[in-house]
């Protein structure tokens, strides 16, 4: 892919998923002023949680500043809405990095989800 496209998935409490979304950059910031797109389907559907991925057309699968930033700023704001971004992946090259492998996304206390996803998905992780 030439830009930027991020996928939103939403968990309840066991790990199920409700609901997802795609939102296509158009070549620009993936998430930038879009908090608000990404949470309002999580309250929605009453999800405890939500997983982030999002390309890097680069090819490099590490976290930028500015991801790390708008991760930290998303999180804090699920939280004060009572649901949990349990983890972020970037992928870029053929290699994940793990936000929340790499220490930059809290795992959620409710439960270790990534952790538990059906099908043994099969990451790559590295440190951002």
């Amino acid at each position: 892919m030439r830009h930027e496209v991020l996928v939103a998935v939403y968990v309840d409490e066991g790990g199920h998923a409700l609901g997802d979304i795609v939102l296509d950059s158009g070549g620009g910031d993936w998430i930038g002023g879009r908090y608000r797109t990404v949470l309002e389907p999580a309250l929605r559907l009453g999800a405890h949680g939500f997983l982030l991925a999002h390309n890097h057309p680069s090819g490099d699968p590490r976290a930028s500043r500015a991801d790390i930033r708008a991760t930290r700023a998303l999180a804090a704001l699920a939280r004060a809405l009572d649901t949990e971004l349990v983890d972020h992946l970037v992928v870029g090259g053929g290699e994940v990095t793990s936000l929340r492998a790499a220490g930059l996304v809290e795992v959620p206390a409710w439960r270790r989800v990534v952790d538990r996803l059906p099908g043994g998905v099969e990451r790559r992780r590295r440190a951002a």
